[in-house]
């Protein structure tokens, strides 16, 4: 009879790979789909293209001359990105060369986001939102805004996006007709769909959290953080929503029926006078990533709240953290242009 062996599950962990000095405040930080590329941009401009495996740069693309605000791959090999020149850029990664450029509508170009299929392209540029398919072409404009945008966001499992400004949100369609719309007078700093696309969580300059549940249109307002809410991700089972509060993590407990009445769970992951400034849960696993601005870099199983399960020294302030598509690597971003990768298994 064979015996039966059992295979103990290694703890994760944080094992520096490589690291490369760019120039300027790393702003965005995107696996290419195949996870073998990752793209790097700065407030400076400049766009690297830096080999997962090497750490080598393999393309240096111009970028946008006033700086760089969002990138997003078209595919393994093609890479959009929108900056404070007003344009929209499509980049090929292999040869450097630019391939198109586009009209973002205004000048201060800060939005830009891919859907899941890669197949359509939403920008916001002042007070504008532009809908584009993947050659390229403009679709539709939707009324210029009351406010400047200051969000987007596709929502999973629907061909349709969240639009954020001061005024509060609303849910647009393909043919550019708005199915919903939230109000209130606040700041949208940063934004995330659960996975199932029925709740939409939206940080604000307020300090609060707001939870917008899509089926019975029902708003939640979370309030008691120190800081404006940023940072914001979800876990693969949208069971929990972590956000940045302060030197801490808040991680709310979204299972039926919903955070409402309840207490986050609270990571304590530095010193008082620290701050969260990038955080991520795996896209298909259970760890969640920190990054503070006393160049710390730690990983949370939020199921042992007490301390984190592997921690690290970044080179700088973390700026970006990025999962990498197989869950097995992690790419970080500081304000003083370094990009660094850890392999967590």
């Amino acid at each position: 009879m064979a015996k039966l062996v059992e295979f103990k599950q290694l703890p994760p962990r944080l094992t520096a790979r490589w690291k490369v000095a760019l120039d300027g405040h790393i702003v965005a930080l995107e696996w290419s789909p195949d996870g073998k590329s990752v793209a790097a941009a700065s407030v400076e401009g400049m766009i690297q293209i830096i080999a997962n495996e090497s750490g080598a740069i393999r393309q240096t693309l111009v970028g946008h001359k006033r700086g760089t605000n969002r990138v997003g791959w078209n595919d393994n090999r093609r890479l959009t990105s929108i900056g404070l020149d007003g344009a929209i850029r499509v980049w090929d990664t292999l040869t450097g060369e630019q391939e198109s450029e586009r009209d973002a509508g205004a000048k201060w170009a800060d939005q830009l986001e891919w859907n899941a299929e890669r197949s359509h392209l939403v920008s916001g540029a002042g007070k504008l939102v532009r809908l584009w398919d993947a050659a390229g072409n403009a679709l539709h404009t939707l009324p210029e805004q009351a406010s400047s945008i200051l969000g987007l966001a596709w929502r999973p499992n629907a061909a349709e996006f969240a639009v954020a400004t001061s005024r509060g949100v609303q849910i647009w369609d393909m043919a550019a007709t708005v199915k919903a719309t939230k109000e209130w007078a606040g700041a949208p700093t940063g934004m995330a769909w659960s996975h199932s696309g029925q709740c939409l969580a939206i940080g604000d300059q307020d300090a609060t959290v707001h939870f917008w549940i899509i089926r019975g249109d029902h708003h939640l307002r979370m309030m008691g953080y120190p800081v404006k809410v940023k940072h914001l991700s979800w876990d693969a089972k949208d069971q929990l929503l972590a956000t940045n509060a302060g030197s801490q993590v808040a991680v709310w407990d979204c299972t039926p029926p919903g955070p409402e009445g309840r207490t986050p769970i609270m990571l304590p992951t530095a010193g008082d006078a620290s701050l969260v400034t990038a955080l991520g849960f795996q896209r298909f696993g259970t760890l969640l990533a920190v990054g503070t601005d006393e160049e710390l870099l730690q990983l949370w199983d939020v199921r042992k709240p007490k301390q984190p399960v592997a921690k690290a020294k970044a080179p700088g302030v973390v700026s970006s953290v990025a999962w990498s598509p197989g869950d097995t690597r992690l790419a970080v971003g500081t304000e003083s242009g370094e990009v660094c990768l850890f392999a967590t298994q």
